[in-house]
């Protein structure tokens, strides 16, 4: 014969928690399980379902009144958890505490991520001043041991600087950002700023002095060569190449004519909001 010890009944039929997949028949099976899924829970545990079961086939009805309170307001999920936590009391208060801490790490995170996100989105459209003071925000609040997001905060400050040719301050960036992770990406926008910022000797004594970017810097190479390429193809390197022939050869009303052009493709860009260049 088995004895359960719970509060409310032990449910004939399950409550499934979508997010793991797992059927749970008492409270406690319930805060085991949240407990254990803390850190990927979501909003979606808010669940009027959910509170019906806890009533219906819990006998719980003051505590499903209360959920039910809180899915109207639309609460967070990490406090709608912590009301199920603190009524079952399955869990100790330290262990309690240390949910609710996961719980809250997680819904920083992501929205520390998605600050990143929306900071790279404003600097692809031509906005990089907030995008750089955004990020500065994101760093300025992070905590010091998430180094995986403060380290893709440095990169993406690395990325904007690079794209407006200010390659110190990418490089300082990209150095940042590497000496956090060592990942890969942020190797290779070290070594590239690198070279553009440096004599191909400083950047090679660079190199032996860090033996774990040796792997690295022929790839970085490469995408400088291709990143050369790229630009003198492109049409921005060809008006270049124009205009100096034109005034080369003195055709001064042509060169005048293709000014004109390019100056209000800029008009027309700074009131747009969009970012052109020759």
């Amino acid at each position: 014969m088995s004895l359960y010890m719970t509060v409310g009944r032990r449910a004939a039929l399950p409550y499934t928690i979508e997010k793991i997949d797992r059927r749970v028949y008492t409270i406690e099976e319930l805060c085991y399980s949240l407990g254990q899924c803390a850190g990927i829970l979501d909003q979606g545990i808010l669940d009027p379902a959910l509170a019906s079961w806890i009533e219906r086939d819990l006998g719980l009805s003051d505590l499903a009144e209360t959920l039910r309170l809180m899915i109207g307001r639309r609460t967070s999920f990490r406090d709608f958890a912590a009301a199920i936590l603190s009524y079952a009391a399955y869990q100790t208060p330290e262990e309690q505490e240390r949910i609710l801490y996961e719980m809250d790490h997680q819904t920083k995170s992501g929205t520390f991520m998605e600050a990143i996100r929306r900071a790279g989105l404003e600097a692809a459209e031509g906005r990089p001043g907030q995008a750089l003071a955004a990020l500065d925000r994101v760093l300025s609040d992070l905590p010091d041991l998430e180094r995986d997001i403060r380290s893709l905060a440095w990169r993406t400050k690395g990325r904007i600087y690079a794209g407006a040719f200010e390659f110190e301050k990418a490089l300082t960036c990209f150095r940042e950002a590497y000496s956090l992770t060592h990942d890969t990406d942020s190797g290779l926008g070290l070594l590239t700023a690198l070279r553009l910022t440096r004599s191909p000797g400083d950047w090679e004594a660079y190199i032996r002095s860090h033996p774990d970017l040796f792997e690295l810097s022929d790839q970085a190479l490469a995408e400088i060569d291709q990143a050369v390429g790229r630009y003198r193809a492109g049409s921005d390197s060809r008006t270049i190449r124009r205009l100096k022939q034109l005034s080369r050869e003195g055709q001064e009303k042509e060169l005048e004519r293709i000014l004109a052009q390019k100056i209000g493709d800029l008009k027309e860009g700074l009131r747009s909001g969009t970012r052109t260049v020759l």
